[in-house]
């Protein structure tokens, strides 16, 4: 059992494991964007330097800058089993942040990517996600799909009431213009 004065101590690794991951995904507004000749880390190790959503634009692995932002909708979902749909799809749809962060990266070697992502899951009788998988893509990115996979992996959801339940979700990846 832990005391109270390793308490400190705790919330000090925390914070900054909070401020190491904040400069890899998203910068402090008041931090000015790398300079360029700074090499990229491996896309797949997510050192890119990205702000989702926010006003930095994303650099490419060539130099240049993405024109537009990187959305991702949930285009389709569907479940068999006894599940609540409509849980299934907030849920799925509160870590839209996760998918465009995974397409965002994707992005970055190919900027003219775009497409929809199918992948399939179950959710177990304890509520968690097995055997998330690639249910057939359009969009050409074994790097995305399987950023998805690892996404999909980390949610929970409400226990079906019986055995477990199947779910299908389509997430279509566009950049928006400006």
């Amino acid at each position: 059992m832990l005391r109270a004065p390793f308490l400190p101590v705790l919330a000090a690794a925390a914070i900054s494991s909070l401020a190491c991951s904040r400069e890899t995904v998203a910068p402090l507004a008041d931090a000015s964007p790398p300079a360029a000749s700074t090499a990229p880390a491996d896309a797949s190790a997510g050192g890119l330097g990205l702000r989702i959503g926010g006003d930095h634009p994303l650099r490419l692995s060539d130099g240049g800058t993405l024109t537009g932002k990187p959305h991702a909708e949930i285009a389709l979902v569907t479940t068999t089993g006894a599940v609540d749909h409509d849980d299934v799809e907030r849920i799925l749809s509160i870590n839209r942040g996760r998918y465009r962060l995974c397409y965002s990266k994707a992005l970055y070697a190919d900027p003219s990517l775009t497409g929809d992502a199918k992948l399939s899951f179950n959710i177990d009788a304890a509520g968690s996600v097995v055997r998330a998988r690639d249910a057939g893509a359009t969009i050409a990115s074994p790097p995305l799909i399987e950023c998805l996979v690892r996404s999909l992996d980390l949610l929970s959801f409400t226990p079906p009431e019986a055995g477990t339940a199947d779910v299908s979700v389509s997430v279509r990846f566009s950049v928006e213009s400006d």
